[in-house]
């Protein structure tokens, strides 16, 4: 399968990149036997993501998939952003090779990390 428009567009324009100044909750993840890693950074007010922001090492997916749920998140409820699916994030970048699917767990699991780390969830 070759990579969507969409795929590739996230790949040479990532959103919400860099460091979050002040941050408040932080969250790192990674995938199994991979060297791919993400850090989340998160500003939350009256229980909504106002700020998110991603760095990421590792492949095209890796990156992808970090950028994709940044815009997915971004403005919503913590409740909303907590029901955001690894399918939701496959969907919204038109799909990616079965052998990288897996990756779209990984910002999720960053993003769990840093709202705890918030203090917004448990």
């Amino acid at each position: 399968m070759a990579y969507s428009a969409i795929v590739l567009e996230h790949l040479k324009h990532p959103r919400n990149t860099g460091q979050l100044e002040n941050p408040d909750g932080v969250g790192q993840a990674g995938v199994p036997g991979c060297d791919d890693l993400v850090r989340i950074a998160v500003k939350v007010e009256n229980e909504r993501i106002k700020i998110i922001k991603f760095q990421a090492l590792g492949c095209v997916s890796a990156i992808v998939v970090s950028s994709a749920l940044t815009e997915l998140a971004q403005d919503k409820s913590v409740k909303e952003a907590l029901q955001i699916t690894p399918q939701m994030i496959l969907d919204f970048l038109g799909g990616l090779p079965e052998d990288k699917k897996q990756h779209a767990e990984m910002p999720l699991e960053a993003l769990k990390k840093a709202l705890e780390n918030a203090g917004v969830i448990e």
